[in-house]
């Protein structure tokens, strides 16, 4: 279920998504690629995480090896997720919210590399797809907030296609 849920968050949806609003109108690019890998990737995704780290801490800790004592500390991830993701979700209504929405993008991109640096045969499945999910949105959410820095002030058209 978890690799469905990750194929359609960072992958299938933005991309439906991304293909729909260009056909219906086209915009810049990248300012599509944001909006809609920030919804899904980040505001989605997060907010499912944290919803979940909140309510059931065991899922979380078994992908990590912990034992029932982090518990509490996995609820708190998780107000952290419900945080980082709804202002990601928020970021689909309010277009200036989406360099802000970059962030939890940023955790997420702090989380991979540490589950990189935890990588070994061992590994669980589940939590080598957080590491390539989490780095994935990660790269994409800083190719996106590169374009956003580098455009900063250019034309109305760009700032249109953000809404």
């Amino acid at each position: 279920m978890y690799l469905y849920f990750i194929l359609a968050t960072l992958w299938v949806l933005p991309l439906l998504a991304i293909g729909m609003e260009y056909r219906r109108q086209a915009g810049p690019l990248l300012e599509l690629v944001g909006k809609w890998f920030l919804f899904f990737g980040v505001g989605v995704r997060l907010s499912v995480a944290g919803l979940s780290q909140t309510l059931n801490p065991g899922f979380t800790a078994a992908m990590l090896h912990l034992d029932a004592r982090s518990h509490v500390i996995i609820q708190e991830l998780g107000f952290t997720n419900l945080l980082l993701g709804g202002i990601a979700v928020f970021s689909l209504f309010r277009p200036g919210y989406r360099i802000l929405a970059t962030g939890g993008a940023g955790f997420m991109g702090f989380a991979g590399f540490l589950h990189l640096s935890r990588l070994s045969p061992e590994t669980a499945t589940n939590e080598i797809l957080a590491l390539i999910s989490d780095l994935w949105i990660f790269a994409v959410a800083m190719v996106y907030l590169s374009y956003r820095i580098v455009n900063r002030g250019r034309g109305s058209k760009t700032r249109m296609a953000g809404g």
